[in-house]
């Protein structure tokens, strides 16, 4: 697998991102942080990006509004909803559009979050593999 895939973090708490984003880092990934969910829009809009690790509530559009923009923008995009709003309904709505998977905050331990991102990152690498390329 390149270890060289692109993660964007998306919280508009500044220690949460720096913890998440020096934890993904140091496995090898490299990381792109938001503190809004349009400035993840704009990242993903300007930027490749593999996986979303998103929070629900964020000071424009919820989490929940970025994933749904965020299959839009890249279908193939796989996101993980970290959040310490843990509802049914939340879990229920994020998985119906679309989300990887959804983790509790605080996290029991960063092991968990790499190995989400690195599951995700395999269910998109085969979906990927499943598209048809023409070429001509």
């Amino acid at each position: 697998m390149d270890m060289a895939e692109k993660i964007l973090i998306v919280d508009d708490d500044g220690t949460v991102l720096d913890v998440l984003s020096r934890a993904l880092e140091h496995k090898g990934f490299r990381v792109t942080k938001a503190m809004s969910g349009r400035e993840g829009l704009d990242l993903i809009k300007s930027e490749h990006v593999d996986v979303v690790v998103t929070d629900l509530r964020l000071p424009d559009i919820n989490g929940l509004e970025l994933l749904k923009q965020s299959k839009e923008l890249d279908s193939q995009i796989e996101v993980i909803i970290l959040t310490g709003f843990v509802t049914d309904e939340n879990i229920k709505t994020a998985l119906l559009n679309g989300a990887y998977s959804f983790l509790a905050k605080p996290l029991e331990s960063l092991e968990r979050l790499y190995s989400e991102v690195n599951q995700a990152l395999r269910k998109r690498e085969a979906s990927l593999a499943q598209e048809p390329h023409f070429t001509l």
